[in-house]
């Protein structure tokens, strides 16, 4: 997804100013996982299978976030950290989570 794409999901910052919700910050946040688990510094590129794997995450987590936004104003960071943790497991990548 590219970086600019947004959905109709707020997020609380932990300064309290409320964003957009921006997929592509989390495909880029799971990448750096992928990189630093891999041992591979921030600037490199990942292999191809490795970027379909964090879309894919990332899709699994919009997803849940979806959900979520329909019940309440807007999502907390640290909601979103803990999806992201959890879809990370949930698709057997438990290392890159930790």
């Amino acid at each position: 997804m590219p970086e600019t794409a947004t959905f109709d999901i707020k997020v609380q910052k932990r300064n309290g100013q409320v964003i957009e919700f921006i997929p592509g910050r989390i495909a880029h946040a799971i990448a750096n996982a992928f990189k630093e688990q891999a041992g591979l510094p921030r600037e490199s590129e990942l292999s191809e299978m490795h970027i379909k794997d964090a879309q894919a995450v990332t899709d699994c987590v919009a997803a849940v976030l979806k959900e979520r936004a329909v019940q309440k104003p807007f999502l907390t960071v640290e909601e979103i950290q803990d999806e992201v943790i959890r879809q990370l497991y949930e698709n057997g990548f438990k290392e890159a989570g930790e």
